[in-house]
């Protein structure tokens, strides 16, 4: 039986279960989709619900697909350090954005220039609306007696 099998170059098998992994396109395109994520060894035979040593070994046999993560991770770390760095940047932008004679990034206005500045407290805000309904309640009742309501 094991003879109508037919056997790869170089194969060492003698039988058994076939391969988990075999390195196909697809597989390597996977990989190297999951050196993009930036996924460890370990979570990849998690994502492929294999044991944890399944993906080492087969990254170290199968070289088309061990080159294909690791050109995968090097996308990974690009994209991460590049990511790193633009964030003390945003932040230091953010900060002077905020900075008295900076733009305020709401209303487009200069910050601490001039006298008008407002500051709303909840009950501020609790008292406006109330205000709100009871002018509201006036006008409803006033327009009520009759005539036209668009006047």
């Amino acid at each position: 039986m094991q003879a109508d099998m037919p056997r790869r170059a170089g194969s060492s098998r003698r039988g058994g279960a076939p391969p988990i992994l075999v390195e196909d396109e697809e597989t390597v395109a996977r990989f190297r989709e999951f050196g993009r994520q930036g996924l460890g060894k370990t979570g990849i035979a998690r994502v492929l619900g294999v044991h944890r040593h399944t993906p080492a070994s087969f990254l170290d046999r199968a070289h088309r697909a061990g080159t294909a993560y690791e050109e995968g991770l090097q996308e990974w770390r690009a994209a991460d350090r590049l990511a790193r760095q633009a964030a003390p940047r945003a932040a230091r932008n953010a900060s002077a954005a905020l900075k008295t004679g900076g733009t305020c990034p709401t209303c487009g206005g200069l910050i601490g220039e001039g006298d008008a500045h407002v500051t709303l407290t909840p009950a501020d805000i609790a008292e406006a609306q109330r205000t709100l309904d009871e002018l509201i309640d006036r006008h409803l009742a006033a327009g009520g007696a009759g005539g036209d309501p668009r006047r």
